[in-house]
C-alpha cells in the first residue's frame, strides 16, 4: 500500500472512530448516578443566552460529557489496572489495595485542617454548651493507620494527630480508642467501621455495659442505644458544621475519607 492510500485509510478510520463516539454520546442511555463513585453524575446544562455568554454552558457541558462518556467505568478500570499492574504504581489516585482492603494514602499530616476542626468545635461549645456539660472527644483513625506499614505506603503519625487534637480542643476530655481498633474492624472497601466489631470501643466511650444483640438475617449485629447515641451525635455534629461554615476539607471520594473522624459528644 502506497503512502497516499495509507494516509487516507488512517483518516477514514479516525473519522469513523470520532463519528461512532459522537453517536454513542448522543444516543446511549445516560445514568443519573455512578454506583462505583457513589455520586450523582452531571446533568445536561440549560442552553440559554445567559449561560452561553457567561461560559456556564460550556463548562457545564464539558463536565457532562466527561461524566457520560461511553464505557467510562470500563476505561477507568483499565486505567487503574494498568497503573498498578503494568506500571507498578503503589496507588491509583491515592487509593491502594492491600490484602483485600482498599484504603487511602494519608500523608502528610495537615495541621491547618485540625485547626479548622478545632475552631468549629470551639464554636459549637461556646454557642450551645457551657461548663456544666461534660464533653468528650475521640479521633477514629483511618484504615490506612493499620495497613500502611505492612504494605509499604506512606502514613501520617496518628499518635501526633491525636495529641494535637487533644491540645487544640482543651474543653473536651480526650478518649483514645486507637488501641482497641485493628484492620478487620473496618469494611474492606469502605472507610467506615463495622458496628458488630466495636463493642469494646462502645464500652470505653459510653457508660455502663453494652449489649450486643443479633439482628435479623442479612443485617448483621447491632448495638444498644448507647452506641447509637454516639453515632447520632456524630451525625448531628456533621450537620451543624455544614450549617455554620464551609467543609473541613476538600470533597473526596467515599473510599478516601486528613480522614480522621473526630466526634464531639456532650453528656
Amino acid at each position: 500500500m502506497d503512502s497516499k492510500k495509507k494516509n487516507l485509510t488512517v483518516c477514514i478510520l479516525f473519522g469513523l472512530l470520532l463519528a461512532v463516539a459522537f453517536l454513542a454520546c448522543l444516543f446511549l442511555p445516560k445514568e443519573a448516578t455512578s454506583d462505583s463513585e457513589r455520586r450523582k453524575l452531571a446533568a445536561m446544562p440549560a442552553f440559554t443566552l445567559d449561560t452561553v455568554l457567561s461560559g456556564r454552558f460550556m463548562s457545564g457541558f464539558e463536565t457532562y460529557t466527561q461524566d457520560h462518556f461511553p464505557f467510562r467505568d470500563q476505561f477507568r478500570t483499565l486505567k487503574a489496572l494498568s497503573a498498578t499492574g503494568l506500571f507498578h504504581r503503589q496507588d491509583n489516585n491515592g487509593i491502594y489495595v492491600s490484602d483485600g482492603f482498599a484504603a487511602a494514602v494519608e500523608y502528610p499530616l495537615n495541621e491547618s485542617s485540625l485547626d479548622r476542626a478545632a475552631g468549629r468545635f470551639q464554636y459549637l461549645y461556646d454557642k450551645y454548651l457551657n461548663g456544666s456539660n461534660r464533653v468528650f472527644l475521640s479521633v477514629i483513625p483511618d484504615k490506612n493507620c493499620f495497613l500502611a506499614r505492612e504494605s509499604g505506603h506512606l502514613s501520617m503519625d496518628y499518635a501526633q494527630l491525636e495529641s494535637l487534637m487533644a491540645q487544640k480542643v482543651g474543653f473536651a476530655d480526650y478518649i483514645s480508642i486507637s488501641d482497641l481498633l485493628e484492620r478487620d474492624d473496618y469494611y474492606r472497601t469502605d472507610t467506615h467501621w463495622r458496628q458488630e466489631r466495636i463493642t469494646d470501643v462502645a464500652g470505653r466511650v459510653g457508660p455502663g455495659p453494652v449489649r450486643d444483640r443479633a439482628a435479623g438475617p442479612g443485617h448483621g449485629g447491632h448495638l444498644d442505644s448507647k452506641l447509637r447515641r454516639v453515632c447520632v451525635g456524630a451525625g448531628l455534629l456533621r450537620r451543624l458544621l455544614r450549617t455554620i461554615g464551609p467543609p473541613l476539607g476538600p470533597r473526596v471520594h467515599p473510599l478516601s475519607h486528613q480522614r480522621c473522624h473526630p466526634g464531639l459528644h456532650g453528656v
